[in-house]
């Protein structure tokens, strides 16, 4: 691990030390070519400068192990816990997705259960790396386990200020929740959890387990929908007025704090007024997550830019159109997402100006140009999001086959460095048009795959 990744790490470290207390304790284990405890744990009273200069001098070099890296934090952790009175945690940084397919003893899977039966819990940190749903669900499956992800430094320091306390504090284990429709009814989807945490009965109920509970602070919740069974569906709605309720849910636990068994029931009534805010609040995440999984079949699969931009336009208009609050961020990414879909569906009068140079991504043939002797007709050139210039040369002149540099680019202009070359763009249908300040450098191209009529 080297780079941003490594300062990501040593930007939540220092958070961490940051936010724990005056009698609580903290080590540093490191893993790469060697594995080995760079800094034993110690009180941060009184040590906070020592703590401090171990992050900064932490180097990872060579391959990576992650296991005897968690073998080492693990046994440090074991003999810490039998001397220490408070809770331990491991909390394991990493920029690669841990191996989970094999679960024996010496496994990442292995050892966390192992530590998770002895009271250590584990917090696995992806460092601008993105976990998928079902590495989060193992991990979240194990009694004490959670996962967070970290983008960079600034958010390592935001994600370690805001959550320190909460990915640390776990409030209830074994959490049982089990939901009943009545009859005539059945759950039609359960939002919120993962579905290798749910069982469905044969009383029609979907009972939940959640090894952990965790405090947060960004709220959230389980979500359920009725439909009508199997049996009802062809028969007029039941009458929701009789008193009885339209869903029974049991709740069983054991405390964290001081293991007693615990337990509750509710019964989920029909509606008489408009649903509380929360509740709608709900639905519009529901149908945000409905929307985002159709656009992206409908874009990567069947390749339907159209029908993707369409979702995600009816998706926009239904959230500016409505008032509830906390959908900030939410409105923030579908405009992204809204602007971008119409980039690759052609609606050119929907693309918001910061997206403008998506349109120059992909590969493009030279139709004609003036003032630069490095390219021809009929060669192909490419910008790529990595904000790579690639010229393939159709009858190559200098021994090479293609030239590669980096461009940079905004809403109006290109650079490439390497080659002195600053332009004005713009892209019309299928044609870029580039041209220098001073009208000496003037360049057309047409994206490859399509016909030169509209030049």
């Amino acid at each position: 691990m080297t780079g941003q990744p490594i300062e990501t790490v040593k930007a939540a470290l220092r958070q961490v030390v940051e936010e724990l207390g005056d009698e609580d304790r903290m080590g540093i284990a490191i893993y790469g070519t060697q594995s080995l405890v760079h800094q034993q744990p110690v009180t941060v009273k009184g040590n906070k400068a020592q703590l401090l200069a171990a992050i900064d001098a932490i180097t990872i070099n060579g391959s990576t192990n992650m296991e005897a890296g968690l073998k080492i934090g693990y046994d440090a952790a074991f003999k810490e816990a039998e001397q220490f009175g408070g809770k331990t945690r491991m909390m394991l940084f990493t920029d690669e997705q841990p191996n989970t397919g094999n679960t024996d003893t010496g496994s990442f899977m292995g050892m966390a259960r192992n530590a998770s039966v002895q009271g250590i819990g584990l917090t696995t940190i992806g460092v601008g790396v993105q976990y998928d749903g079902a590495l989060a669900s193992k991990i979240s499956s194990v009694r004490g386990g959670n996962v967070f992800f970290l983008t960079g430094p600034d958010d390592a320091r935001q994600v370690m200020a805001k959550e320190f306390r909460n990915m640390v504090s776990e409030v209830a284990h074994d959490i049982t929740i089990t939901m009943t429709p009545r009859e005539g009814y059945s759950i039609s989807g359960v939002f919120g959890v993962p579905d290798a945490l749910m069982q469905s009965g044969k009383d029609g109920s979907v009972s939940i387990t959640v090894p952990t509970a965790f405090l947060s602070s960004n709220g959230g919740g389980i979500f359920a929908s009725l439909g009508k069974d199997r049996k009802s569906q062809y028969l007029l709605a039941a009458q929701r007025d009789d008193g009885l309720p339209l869903m029974n849910v049991a709740l069983s636990y054991v405390s964290a704090v001081d293991g007693k068994q615990a337990s509750d029931a509710i019964a989920i009534a029909a509606p008489d007024a408009k649903p509380a805010e929360k509740l709608r609040l709900a639905q519009m995440l529901v149908d945000q997550y409905f929307v985002f999984d159709g656009a992206t079949r409908a874009y990567h699969r069947n390749g339907d830019a159209k029908m993707a931009y369409n979702l995600l336009n009816g998706l926009k208009s239904r959230m500016d159109s409505s008032d509830l609050s906390g959908l900030d961020e939410e409105k923030k990414l579908i405009n992204t997402m809204h602007g971008k879909a119409a980039l690759f569906a052609g609606y050119k009068g929907e693309q918001p100006k910061e997206l403008r140079p998506l349109a120059v991504i992909g590969k493009w043939k030279v139709v004609s140009h003036n003032g630069v002797d490095d390219l021809r007709r009929g060669d192909m050139v490419e910008f790529t999001e990595d904000e790579q210039f690639i010229t393939y040369y159709k009858n190559p002149y200098r021994g090479d086959n293609d030239l590669w540099q980096n461009f940079q680019i905004n809403d109006r202009q290109i650079t490439i460095p390497d080659g002195n070359l600053l332009v004005d763009y713009r892209v019309t249908g299928n044609v870029l048009r580039m041209e220098s300040p001073d009208g000496f450098i003037k360049i057309i191209l047409r994206r490859a795959g399509t016909d030169e009529s509209d030049i």
